[in-house]
This record gives C-alpha cells, structure tokens and sequence, in this order.
C-alpha cells in the first residue's frame, strides 16, 4: 500500500491553541504595529532575512502572504499571543518540507515580550498540534549558530540538538545552522 500524496494541506486547528499562558491563532491588520515593532528590531533584523526599512506595507505584505501560504495548504504561521491580553508577542510559523513527513518550525519574538518563555511554551503547543494531526515522523528548528536566544527557545522547548549543517540555514546566507528536532515519541511533543 502506498502513501498518500505529499505534502497533505495544512489546515488551521478548530480552535486557538492555547496552554493558558499563550494563545496561537491567526495574524491579522490589527496586529501590523507589533508586526512593525517585532520586524524592525535589530536582533530580528540581524538574525531573520527582513527588508529593511520596515513599516506599514510591508507588515500587511506579511499578514497578508500567510494567510495566502495557510489557505494554499503549505504553511500555518500562529500569530503568538499573551493568553491575558490577546496582544501579539510574536510568530511561529510551521511548513511543510520537501522530505515525507517532514516540517520546520521557524519563530521570532517582538522584544518587549522576550524572556518570558512564550515562545518556547508556543513551540511546544505546535509540535503537539502537529504530531496529532498529520502524519510527521519530525519536525526540525534550524537556528543560526549564533543566535543563541533562538537556540535557547528551541532547548527550552524540548528539541534535541543533533548538530551543525554547514551553511545550513534556508536564507541563502553562509551562516551554519544549528540542528534541533522533535519526533512523536518525545516528551514535548506529548501531552502538557
């Protein structure tokens, strides 16, 4: 018996993941000022590939091509938010791979709301999410290998570092990626 087609659609959960703590639904143009505030900041702007300057146009650019991505079945990118508030703390996007059974799992933060571990409980819900409702055998982070807040989401999360690929990072640049994965079997990826 053979496999289904890949890669299957993704679809957006029925309702807002949430753990109490942090709720992921979808971005929308209320959210272009904390867009703007997240993708102008320098650490985003060094570490992810952002035109720089950054405003208005092109935060609606963003709201708008993920909704594209998500209706067209090959990326769900979770506006982050504080679960008291509502207000966006950042993004966390999952895509399909080009390998069966494979997705990544990209992310940033605005900066008045790091070190809270937001996003790290944000990855968590996702990995779960996505183990439950497609057929996975992974899912990877890629984090420059300086970039060591993004690193440390994706150990605070529960990801296993398996090491460096050189020139590793889907950017096109020459930086070296450090590898982190979740398989189904992994405690993250479990129940809360």
């Amino acid at each position: 018996m053979s496999d289904p087609p890949w890669p299957p659609p993704l679809t957006w959960p029925d309702q807002p993941l949430s753990d109490g703590v942090v709720l992921l639904d979808r971005f929308t143009e209320t959210d272009v000022p904390r867009i703007i505030l997240g993708c102008t900041d320098p650490a985003s702007q060094r570490w992810l590939p952002l035109p720089s300057p950054y405003g208005e146009v092109e935060a609606l650019t963003f709201v708008k091509s993920r909704a594209k991505a998500a209706a067209a079945g090959n990326e769900l990118t979770f506006a982050v938010r504080d679960a008291a508030d509502g207000v966006a703390a950042g993004a966390l996007g999952l895509s399909q791979r080009g390998y069966h059974h494979e997705a990544d799992i990209g992310y940033w933060t605005a900066p008045d709301r790091r070190g809270r571990g937001w996003t790290a409980r944000a990855v968590r819900l996702v990995v779960r999410h996505a183990f439950a409702t497609m057929p996975l055998r992974r899912i990877e982070i890629l984090a420059a290998i300086g970039n060591v807040h993004s690193r440390a989401v994706a150990e605070s999360a529960g990801g296993t570092f398996e090491g460096v690929r050189r020139h590793g990072l889907p950017t096109g640049d020459t930086d070296d990626a450090a590898v982190y994965s979740f398989i189904a079997t992994d405690a993250a990826a479990g129940p809360p």
